[in-house]
């Protein structure tokens, strides 16, 4: 097998050159324009030409559907990295979707999995609805206080202002599409209207008081270690042992 996939990366944001420290998206809006960097590698000693290397986007649960192709060309063991760039169809249905790319020379494609956060039905005219999804999912969401599920999830509430609390360990909120207020998303709902709510997450931060412990803490550890060594003799034997290695070298 000449050409392979060798890694798939997918990114909110155009991502060049190849860098596999930078993190990932997994969460997307319907309509948002995605970067996903494949690295192909010609694992053979003959340069190849004219590789046609493709894009698949689809459902989960569908069959893989091919949506981009480029043309590259591999020097003997080299790694390629192509950004492909492919606008998210504005209509697609809120669920968990397959990103990847494969080259003519593979049999499938290496794939990532995404949620997109798509199209809700609109609910009836007394009710609003918020249609909520965080990056990354599964965090515990509370609206005004009362707990609606897991991310992503859908409720129905009166029309106005709504106070939504996203809970996941070892993380907070960073920003949202309405406004950040006192660490929970305040958006506003109109009756027989979808709105649709994306929130931000990212690790937490230790308080400063937590951190000024914890160096406290290890301070005073090293300190006593550093005593009981003294107090033993250890480190002037140390420096004995120290001094006869230096005179021999």
């Amino acid at each position: 097998m000449p050409v392979i996939t060798k890694d798939v990366r997918v990114y909110d944001r155009y991502v060049w050159p190849y860098n596999p420290d930078i993190p990932e998206t997994t969460v997307f809006n319907a309509g948002d324009t995605i970067c996903v960097g494949v690295l192909y590698y010609n694992d053979n000693w003959l340069p190849a030409w004219f590789v046609k290397c493709s894009l698949y986007f689809y459902k989960d649960g569908e069959e893989p559907k091919e949506v981009l192709s480029v043309l590259n060309n591999f020097l003997p063991y080299q790694e390629v990295y192509t950004p492909f760039t492919y606008s998210l169809p504005r209509d697609l249905e809120s669920g968990y979707y397959w990103v990847g790319s494969k080259t003519v020379d593979e049999d499938k494609a290496l794939v990532k999995k995404i949620y997109v956060h798509g199209a809700v039905p609109p609910p009836e005219p007394t009710v609003a609805r918020l249609s909520i999804v965080t990056e990354p999912l599964g965090a515990k969401i509370y609206v005004d206080g009362k707990y609606v599920g897991e991310s992503p999830v859908v409720v129905d509430v009166e029309a106005g202002y709504h106070d939504i609390k996203a809970v996941k360990s070892g993380y907070q909120i960073e920003s949202c599409s309405g406004e950040v207020v006192d660490g929970v998303c305040r958006v506003y709902g109109e009756y027989g209207k979808v709105t649709y709510v994306t929130i931000k997450m990212v690790p937490a931060k230790a308080p400063e008081w937590q951190k000024s412990l914890y160096y406290g803490l290890a301070g005073l550890a090293v300190g006593g270690i550093i005593a009981m060594a003294k107090k033993r003799g250890y480190i002037e034997r140390a420096k004995e042992v120290g001094a006869k290695w230096l005179m021999r070298s």
